[in-house]
């Protein structure tokens, strides 16, 4: 059945994908045919043809409804422009292999630092924290008094040195405490699915803005 798809890549190729992901050949295979179900009809069906983050964000259902798909078309887009975060298939494979059960927690937990990281400066400061209030809540749910509430607690819940800014391992040592670390949903051996799982951060975040409602 995947004949005619396994063609498309060389043995090679196949090859240095599953070295650079983690992925076997047959869920390579597979997220090519997602890739290829993404991509407009009126648009070449292959590597490199990258598409815009609007697009592709409306076409990949997975995420279409996350409230930080901006944020991780940014993260894993390869665009030389870094505002751009365009999609070409290698972006694509990646994002998936991040989402994927196989991946080590500990690395996807990378990819959530660097989601949440928006000014991009390698922490997480109080800039990063109201751009992730915002991107969760409606502006009108919360008043300057509850915005600051709710930094203080979670830099009072992750921020262990007290200087007001989230390294990597302070957001590691905070995320590992959740139940939920290891539990990572599986990837359909039928259907490759981006599962972009909310963090204790989120949650908090998100329980607090459906209370308000």
């Amino acid at each position: 059945m995947m004949g005619g798809w396994q063609s498309v890549f060389t043995v090679e190729e196949l090859e240095e994908y599953e070295a650079l992901t983690c992925f076997k050949s047959r869920e390579i295979i597979r997220c090519y045919q997602k890739w290829c179900g993404i991509i407009p009809n009126d648009f070449p069906k292959d590597f490199i043809t990258r598409l815009d983050k609007k697009i592709f964000i409306e076409r990949f259902v997975e995420i279409a409804c996350n409230p930080f798909a901006d944020r991780i078309c940014h993260v894993f887009s390869s665009s030389e422009d870094t505002e751009d975060g365009s999609i070409n298939f290698e972006d694509f494979l990646n994002m998936m292999s991040a989402f994927s059960e196989k991946i080590d927690p500990e690395a996807k937990l990378g990819y959530a630092f660097k989601i949440y990281d928006f000014n991009q400066d390698g922490v997480i400061d109080e800039e990063d924290i109201i751009q992730m209030i915002h991107t969760v809540c409606d502006v009108d749910i919360l008043d300057e008094e509850e915005v600051q509430l709710l930094i203080v607690n979670i830099l009072k819940e992750a921020d262990l040195d007290g200087d007001g800014k989230i390294t990597y391992n302070e957001f590691f040592n905070a995320m590992r405490k959740s139940p939920d670390f290891y539990n990572i949903p599986p990837v359909s051996e039928t259907e490759i699915i981006a599962y972009i799982e909310a963090s204790k951060t989120d949650e908090f975040i998100l329980n607090y803005c459906s209370a308000r409602h």
